[in-house]
């Protein structure tokens, strides 16, 4: 049987997800994937603490696909969001990508900005967005319900799965 190849695309909660939320995750995209006779060989994420860098290494990892990271601005400017404790690991996925485009600049626009075009870079370049958010309002322009409305708008496939009652929803 013919396997499908797919660009998956990830947003989400920087903190706060308990790790038995991913598992699940996990576990379900296995199944995901072998129903639907997919191969992930692309993942696009911009790397932020996380749910953006806890999915991709998973997946790059699983299923050994290539890596696209879309900055929301400057390289040096983006490693200041990163917790000085995940720097390593940041860089390590980085040089692992086989593609890095920067989005926007801080000197015409601000950081909602960037993420907001970071964001919809995804979006724009996968085939299914996966999704772990707690279902709540973006707490800034760019955040996961603001992807999430213009992935709809899109009419991509997404995988969401809720964080705060593990439930996983499939939108077509």
């Amino acid at each position: 049987m013919n396997h499908k190849y797919i660009k998956v695309g990830i947003t989400g909660h920087r903190y706060g997800v308990n790790e038995l939320i991913y598992k699940k995750l996990f576990a379900y995209l296995k199944t995901y994937i072998v129903e639907y006779h997919f191969t992930i060989d692309t993942i696009v994420s911009p790397l932020a603490d996380g749910t953006d860098r806890i999915v991709a290494l998973e997946l790059m990892n699983q299923y050994g696909a290539k890596l696209i990271v879309p900055l929301p601005f400057e390289i040096d400017s983006y490693k200041k969001t990163i917790l000085s404790e995940r720097k390593e690991e940041f860089e390590l996925l980085l040089q692992r990508a086989s593609n890095v485009v920067q989005l926007s600049s801080l000197y015409q626009d601000s950081k909602e900005v960037g993420y907001l075009r970071a964001g919809k870079y995804v979006v724009d370049h996968c085939d299914l967005l996966i999704v772990v958010w707690d279902g709540k309002v973006s707490q800034g322009l760019g955040g996961t319900a603001d992807i999430v409305m213009y992935a709809k708008s899109k009419k991509r496939n997404i995988l969401y799965i809720n964080t705060l009652s593990g439930e996983i929803v499939i939108w077509r």
